[in-house]
């Protein structure tokens, strides 16, 4: 991380485009068109350029474009949206060779541009010179200031229509969430194989069950959902143990599984259970959930922060200061 942040001021420094370390994006103005420098997918590191252009108000030429990238060895592929053009880059963002060439490369798309006698523009309405480099519900746009406003109300109605967390309902479905992991505990220990792997599916299930019905997974769902899956599996791995301990004294006393469920701590008190094979199985189940809960709470957390971007909108000024909009 440290080593991007300082690749985004030395790049910004070279390019003269302001950074934007949130999204690992370069906005600004470069040889009089403004761009956006940005990776080419969520997750990826793979450069592109994108600009809004038109001539006389046509939408650029696909095929003119294309003979363009076959005719250059900085950009690999373009794909065109109207009047939007993304070009990919053969540069990974981060790397000294992205540092060394995005300068020379993004003067070589404004040269091709000029020559071509194209012009910025907004890329929803297609109007001359007005477009801005912004950031609308996390994606990299160039819009004029009506576009900007309209797509802000757009996406805050969006973010708007969120369904409100219950946190009643979502205690049910950590609930039986919860259960299931329980069952699986259960019937995978009596089955006769590792029953470790249930512990990832009690946390999976209980974490996943809570935000089916809850609506969302907040930061109270996650502590809920995980004193359950606590409870649970402690709860699941004696149960398991009281079923063995129950086939194998049947046939000779008069007593019910959950009678032999009470009799576990006795019977390890008492050495006739191997206390180490009880509590070493526990604790291994609890390392399974916790290997089942982190990926499970680190996807939830994300997703609740791409939701609150939906009704967030950044617009870089020309002056290169930044404004926030929160609408």
């Amino acid at each position: 991380m440290a080593d991007m942040k300082r690749f985004m001021e030395d790049t910004s420094a070279a390019t003269g485009l302001t950074a934007d370390e949130g999204s690992w994006t370069l906005f600004g103005d470069r040889g009089g068109y403004q761009m956006i420098v940005s990776p080419a997918a969520p997750g990826s590191k793979t450069a592109q350029v994108r600009v809004s252009v038109s001539r006389n108000g046509a939408e650029p030429d696909g095929a003119a474009i294309r003979q363009f990238v076959k005719s250059t060895k900085r950009v690999t592929a373009f794909t065109q949206n109207r009047t939007r053009v993304d070009f990919v880059l053969p540069l990974l963002l981060g790397s000294k060779k992205a540092l060394e060439r995005l300068p020379e490369t993004l003067d070589e798309i404004a040269d091709y541009l000029r020559r071509e006698g194209y012009e910025s523009c907004c890329q929803a309405c297609g109007q001359a010179g007005t477009a801005e480099p912004c950031m609308t519900g996390g994606v990299p746009s160039l819009l004029c200031g009506t576009c900007y406003g309209e797509v802000s109300r757009r996406l805050a109605d969006t973010a708007a229509e969120e369904k409100p967390e219950n946190l009643a309902a979502g205690l049910v479905g950590a609930l039986l969430g919860s259960l299931l992991g329980m069952a699986a505990l259960v019937l995978i220990g009596q089955l006769g194989y590792v029953a470790a792997i249930s512990g990832l599916i009690m946390a999976v299930c209980a974490l996943r069950g809570y935000e089916k019905l809850g609506g969302r997974l907040s930061g109270k769902g996650i502590a809920v959902s995980i004193v359950l899956v606590v409870l649970m599996t402690y709860l699941g791995n004696q149960m398991d143990w009281a079923v063995s301990v129950y086939r194998e004294l049947k046939d000779y006393y008069d007593l019910t599984v959950f009678d032999a469920f009470r009799l576990i701590p006795d019977l390890i008190a008492e050495d006739v259970l191997d206390g180490g094979q009880y509590y070493g199985g526990l604790a291994m189940q609890y390392l399974f959930v916790l290997l089942g809960a982190v990926p499970t709470i680190r996807s939830a957390l994300r997703n609740r922060k791409l939701r609150g971007q939906l009704g967030a909108c950044r617009r870089l000024g020309r002056d290169g200061s930044l404004t926030d909009a929160e609408v």
